[in-house]
C-alpha cells in the first residue's frame, strides 16, 4: 500500500490479512470490500526489486509482489479523474489488470 499514514497502512493490512485464511489468494484484477474499511484492487508491482531490497535480499531478484490499491471515500480509484487519496495520492506500482466479467 502506498500514500497512507503508517498506522492506516497497518490496520488495512492486518485487515486484508485476516481475509486470508478463509480464502483463495488474491489475484491480480480481483475487487475486495474490507470490513470497516475501502475497497482495493490488486495490482501486480512491476518492478518488485526497486521497491522490495530485503525481500529480494532473502529470497532473490526473481520475487513478485502484489500492490492493495485503495478506493478514496467516494469509491474513485487512483486512475479516476477526482480520486482523493490523501498527500501525495498513490502511487500505482504495476499495471492494473482487468478480469474478465
Amino acid at each position: 500500500m502506498t500514500g497512507l499514514p503508517h498506522e492506516r497502512v497497518v490496520d488495512l493490512l492486518s485487515g486484508s490479512a485476516e481475509h486470508l485464511p478463509h480464502a483463495e489468494a488474491p489475484q491480480p484484477g480481483e475487487v475486495i470490500p474490507l470490513i470497516d474499511g475501502p475497497v482495493i484492487e490488486i495490482v501486480p508491482v512491476a518492478e518488485p526489486t526497486a521497491h522490495f531490497p530485503v525481500a529480494v535480499e532473502l529470497f532473490g531478484p526473481k520475487i513478485q509482489a502484489l500492490q492493495l490499491v485503495y478506493a478514496d471515500d467516494r469509491g474513485h480509484w487512483p486512475w479516476d479523474v477526482g480520486f482523493r487519496g490523501g498527500r501525495g495520492g498513490q502511487p500505482v506500482l504495476g499495471p492494473r489488470v482487468l478480469k474478465a466479467a
